[in-house]
């Protein structure tokens, strides 16, 4: 058998189905109606690209590879060339009349599954353009609920584009105010488990916004801080990094990358990006005291002793500032371990009071992020 291909059609192979826990499953994600199965592949279709980049990363997310570092369980065919990303070997596609159709590699396209909109003998304007000539000829106008319109600025004609996906500002905004009102400090404990699931959608949203506005650094901070919530470490610091090489000097960003190298035990990067941040702003016992942190990490006690001692001379009452040059002394008297990751500074011998060394007010985030 084979499957229609329209638009923008996110096909799975039978060896992802699998992962995913059957077709079934991949039926109730499907966010629309264009679920259509042909006993081997499944596919659904999107009329906008980026919703169908959404849910190719839903799958992501559960389980499946979609990308060219290993065969690919999903890939995304748009339909008006034929054109698939990844590439893989198990899709054959071809074209049928005036449409497009695919099959698994090895079998016979004997019949044709699709939905019953589906017709093809029709001929669809907006599928025939490409990315540059639907930017030049096409002009938005309204959107109505799940659908915006446009006009064809060369025959006159409205078109319509339904949507499964928020408008991008819409869901920068409400990744935003979702991350910040849940946002997690270095050393803290991760976001509670009921919020994962939320955390994890935000998450998908904000790789969308990542590819869309690739050039945008908070949009990656957002990411690296969602990722920080729950508590993946890894993948929090490389979102931070790319902010970073986006805005390279932005010492709110180098804290972050210092903060969650130093949850991942690396003294040495830790100490490169709180040098970094202390170097835009000496005068900040803040950024003094994280500092110093980063360098009893790295094995560098006296630098450290000497650090914390010009936090503690800016800001002589700050009582982080102090419980800070409390565990260096600890250290350097040989009365407890130094400390080799952000955790060792939590519990009973831990900075009194403060759950995190790198506190921050939430009016910070919300400043921060004032501009996309």
């Amino acid at each position: 058998m084979a499957i229609a291909l329209e638009a923008f059609t996110v096909v799975v192979r039978p060896e992802g189905l699998a992962r995913l826990g059957g077709v079934a499953v991949f039926q109730e994600l499907v966010p629309n109606s264009t679920f259509c199965y042909d006993d081997e592949l499944a596919r659904c279709a999107f009329m906008d690209r980026s919703d169908a980049i959404e849910f190719v990363q839903t799958l992501h997310l559960r389980g499946l590879e979609t990308t060219e570092l290993a065969e690919p369980d999903v890939v995304l065919v748009t339909a008006f060339d034929g054109t698939m990303k990844p590439d893989c070997d198990w899709l054959e596609v071809a074209n049928y009349k005036k449409g497009w159709i695919g099959w698994l590699a090895g079998t016979e396209p004997t019949s044709i599954a699709a939905p019953s909109t589906w017709d093809p003998d029709a001929e669809s304007n907006l599928q025939r353009m490409s990315n540059e000539e639907a930017a030049k000829r096409l002009r938005f106008v309204r959107r109505e609920e799940n659908v915006e319109v446009f006009v064809d600025t060369e025959t006159g004609k409205e078109l319509f584009v339904g949507r499964t996906g928020l408008p991008l500002d819409q869901m920068y905004e409400e990744a935003k105010d979702f991350v910040v009102e849940n946002i997690r400090q270095p050393g803290d404990v991760p976001a509670e488990k009921s919020l994962e699931q939320d955390f994890r959608r935000v998450i998908q949203m904000l790789q969308i916004l990542s590819e869309r506005r690739s050039d945008s650094w908070p949009v990656h901070w957002l990411l690296g801080k969602a990722w920080h919530a729950i508590d993946d470490a890894p993948r929090a610091k490389a979102a931070l990094q790319r902010a970073l090489e986006l805005d390279a000097d932005n010492v709110d960003i180098l804290r972050e990358v210092a903060g969650v190298c130093l949850e991942l035990g690396n003294g040495t990067e830790a100490v490169a990006a709180a040098e970094k941040a202390v170097a835009q702003e000496p005068e900040n016992a803040e950024l003094l005291s994280n500092l110093a942190v980063a360098y009893l990490m790295d094995d560098r006690c006296v630098e450290a002793k000497k650090t914390i001692d010009c936090a503690a001379k800016i800001a002589p009452e700050d009582a982080i500032t102090q419980g800070v040059a409390q565990v260096i002394t600890a250290v350097d008297l040989g009365q407890r371990k130094r400390p080799t990751k952000l955790a060792d500074l939590s519990g009973p011998t831990a900075i009194a009071s403060k759950p995190s060394v790198f506190t921050r007010i939430r009016g910070f985030a919300l400043r921060l992020l004032g501009k996309k």
